[in-house]
């Protein structure tokens, strides 16, 4: 193999390190919050708010300072899909989310309609083929009730070792569409 050869190649794994680089990063911050802006104007999934299973409420209550720390407080969900998800999330049996789709899931300490604020939102958006493998490349994050800041972003483990149980799903829980 001669030089140019060797340099030829070297160039063009970088180039693929740098792309890859590029699809492995989480969204920016901002953009995320500017996306989010809107959800309540996505497809609802969920007619009425859906009572939430107390273990999973309890993973999903960080950051604390978002949430209601009452142990014997029920906890509901009501659930938004943007329209680039909301094809595979309506669709009864396996399920394939394409790229860009957001699930986005306000958590509410009471069974209410008034569609006040939110104390948290949990929010799952499919990153590209490469991102993060281990739970068919979805991105976890927690938001304030309002969608203005996050508390965490990322291949947040809380949130993947939860949804591994639904790879069949394509690691997205269902059960709240029956309501």
């Amino acid at each position: 193999m001669t030089r140019t050869s060797k340099l030829a190649i070297i160039s063009a794994m970088g180039g693929l390190l740098l792309v890859i680089g590029l699809v492995a990063k989480p969204a920016k911050q901002e953009d995320v919050v500017k996306r989010l802006s809107n959800y309540r104007e996505w497809t609802r999934v969920n007619a009425h708010p859906a009572r939430m299973d107390p273990i999973a409420a309890a993973m999903c209550s960080y950051p604390a300072h978002f949430v209601s720390q009452d142990p014997h407080t029920d906890h509901f969900v009501t659930v938004y899909v943007n329209d680039v998800g909301r094809r595979a999330m309506m669709m009864k049996g396996l399920m394939r989310f394409p790229t860009d789709s957001i699930i986005v899931k306000e958590k509410l300490s009471e069974q209410r309609t008034d569609r006040g604020t939110p104390e948290l939102l949990t929010v799952m958006i499919k990153r590209p083929t490469g991102f993060n493998p281990k739970v068919g490349d979805w991105e976890f994050l927690l938001l304030s009730g309002d969608a203005k800041h996050i508390g965490a972003q990322g291949k947040l483990e809380s949130c993947q070792n939860c949804h591994l149980t639904q790879a069949k799903q394509d690691y997205v829980y269902g059960t709240y569409k029956q309501n």
